[in-house]
């Protein structure tokens, strides 16, 4: 069968490249279809390219966004959508998240939401869900992608993670329902279903990890259970089953460590959750060094980066605390053999787990370590103030403390405890991570849920009824007056833009003519001082 994977962009493909792995061994043709983002190029290139070159039956291209009159109005039509569900009580906890959404959506548009009587009330906002949903259906789909999707004949369409502020991936999901084909959203990540935009379209079916996210799918986004499938989080499969690069000895060695004692690593976060973690990660360092416990003050410590929030580590210096490294200093994507050798080692060797709210936490009770956290007050907002943090404090799974002194007192529980005492990591990954069994890969159960799906009987295309186009042509003119505003104000940013640009450019330029009127005569830099272009470049560039 022929499936077309439409996916964010190439860093999304860690999460489902063992399943279109499989899905190639089992003969199926994988067009992989990454979204137009410069900014996230470089992320697993390496996977795309290695995955192209073993199966000639795997493909991998760009495809464009929408272009045409209506995307404007369906810009403003999903971001209200994805904002209204923040106004919800369940985000009241969140003030981070819902400043986000308010950021994404605009001030004023969300203001004037806002003002709504009763907009925080359930049956006001699924009144106001329920219009802009009937308006989203009445738009049609883009030609442009329609050809695109007819082109590659696709059994199946596949969409992660749909669920962005404003998604432009809704359009290919769209199109798949014109047209009549099979279309599935696959949920990629832990928290996309709690802190992103709604699922504003109905697939034919939804795969999640395991059974919270099914009951989010339901209650937070309208999706029949029915429609909801568990598999199980096909991304973590490597872990099961990776086995050490190095000995104990041999990962001390490169750190500068001491076998004979514990190590503990710290996990950082991403900027959103975590901003300026350097100098938190620091002052829980001190804390630890100046603990009366001499285990935990004198163990091991191993800092990890975020890969994308490393440029806070790369001028900390650590060299007046013994055994302790800052490893990779600026940050790895695992997305080659040797950063996920790395990482995993990094995890294996450890003693103890420690992080703010990150992913990583969950890796580390797979490869079988007890994670920590502290309750700090900077993190407040992206740690309880955040829907998939419960889910990690949950049974106990992630060990919590209020303040670093009780902190250091669970980390020497941890260390003393050994193997003891983890059955509750056992308990959380057969939960949260494999629901049909620990031992049982779930990689295989995702793509034996997509070809089950893909031999379905196709669906019959969306019937444009003389209801639907008459209402096509009284929403048209005021497509056409968003998309002349739209126009309107792009246009005027962009002159003030230049505006600003050329006033700075001046401004700096009277400031070098300045400073040149203070130097003695015959100073280089005079004759730099001029109206050319040039000049003003040399200048610039520290040539005078």
């Amino acid at each position: 069968m022929r499936i077309l994977f439409i996916i964010r962009h190439t860093g999304y493909l860690r999460h489902y490249e063992s399943v279109v792995e499989l899905l190639a061994r089992h003969g199926h043709e994988v067009h992989i279809r990454f979204n137009l983002m410069p900014n996230k190029a470089h992320l697993g290139k390496e996977q795309v390219s290695r995955l192209c070159r073993h199966y000639p039956n795997v493909t991998a291209d760009e495809v464009p966004y929408r272009r045409d009159l209506w995307k404007p109005l369906l810009t403003h039509l999903r971001g209200m959508r994805d904002y209204l569900r923040y106004l919800h009580p369940r985000y009241a906890r969140a003030p981070k998240l819902v400043r986000r959404a308010r950021e994404h959506h605009g001030w004023l548009k969300a203001l004037f939401f806002e003002l709504i009587p009763g907009i925080r009330t359930e049956r006001v906002q699924n009144w106001i869900q329920s219009l802009l949903r009937r308006v989203e259906m009445l738009v049609p789909s883009s030609r442009r992608i329609d050809a695109l999707i007819r082109e590659c004949r696709p059994d199946i369409v596949l969409v992660t993670p749909l669920v962005d502020f404003g998604s432009q991936q809704l359009d290919y999901l769209k199109s798949a329902q014109t047209l009549g084909i099979h279309n599935v959203l696959c949920v990629a990540s832990w928290d996309n279903l709690t802190n992103k935009g709604i699922i504003q379209l109905e697939p034919e079916a939804v795969i999640v990890w395991n059974h919270d996210q099914k009951r989010e799918a339901v209650e937070l986004h309208g999706i029949p259970p029915e429609k909801v499938i568990v598999t199980g989080a096909q991304s973590f499969d490597k872990w099961f089953e990776r086995r050490p690069s190095t000995t104990r000895e041999q990962f001390c060695r490169l750190h500068g460590f001491d076998p004979a004692r514990p190590t503990i690593l710290y996990v950082c976060s991403s900027a959103f959750i975590a901003e300026e973690e350097a100098r938190f990660a620091l002052k829980w360092l001190t804390h630890l060094r100046s603990s009366p416990d001499p285990v935990v003050a004198g163990a091991n410590v191993l800092i990890r980066p975020h890969p994308l929030n490393a440029g806070q580590w790369a001028d900390v210096d650590v060299s007046e605390h013994p055994r302790v490294a800052i490893y990779p200093r600026g940050g790895a994507y695992v997305s080659t053999e040797q950063a996920s050798a790395e990482y995993f080692d990094s995890i294996y060797h450890s003693d103890a787990v420690v992080g703010i709210n990150t992913s990583a936490l969950i890796e580390a009770g797979i490869i079988g370590r007890t994670s920590h956290t502290i309750l700090a007050e900077e993190f407040a907002d992206t740690q309880e103030g955040t829907l998939h943090f419960d889910y990690l404090i949950r049974d106990g799974y992630l060990k919590v403390a209020r303040d670093l002194s009780e902190h250091v007192q669970q980390l020497r529980a941890t260390l003393d405890g050994g193997e003891a005492g983890k059955e509750h990591v056992r308990r959380f990954v057969g939960a949260f991570i494999r629901p049909h069994g620990l031992d049982q890969p779930c990689t295989p159960i995702v793509a034996h849920a997509i070809e089950e799906l893909a031999r379905r009987p196709q669906p019959e295309p969306l019937a444009t009824t003389p209801a639907v186009w008459f209402a096509r042509v009284v929403l048209l003119p005021i497509a056409i007056v968003i998309l002349c505003g739209d126009l309107t104000y792009r246009a005027v940013r962009r002159v003030c833009w230049w505006a600003m640009r050329i006033f700075r450019k001046d401004k700096r330029h009277e400031e070098l003519a300045k400073k040149a009127a203070r130097l003695p005569a015959g100073s280089p830099l005079h004759g730099l001082i001029g109206k050319g272009t040039k000049s003003r470049q040399a200048v610039g560039s520290g040539q005078g």
